[in-house]
């Protein structure tokens, strides 16, 4: 089962979005993706999941202003994103 976001909060508690998500036949999405992914299968899951993690590093740079706080991201965090 692929997770394609998974979100950890500093209280210990855990949110995502997988299989159980992607791959659903109901009609109620309670997973972190908002509903984003529901039912759409891993492939299409795969393709928005990408694209959300582009414009968050998009958003990051943007809000960062400059290349070298931009290059503060680190790239291994932008490749893992990238590389679902």
């Amino acid at each position: 089962m692929s997770t394609m976001i998974a979100v950890y909060y500093s209280s210990g508690q855990r949110r995502r979005c997988d299989k159980t998500c992607y791959g659903a036949a109901h009609l109620a999405c309670r997973c972190v993706c908002g509903g984003a992914n529901h039912g759409k299968g891993q492939e299409v899951a795969t393709a928005q999941t990408r694209e959300l993690a582009q414009s968050w590093l998009e958003k990051c740079r943007e809000v960062a202003g400059d290349a070298a706080a931009a290059a503060k991201i680190p790239r291994a965090v932008a490749q893992a994103a990238l590389a679902l």
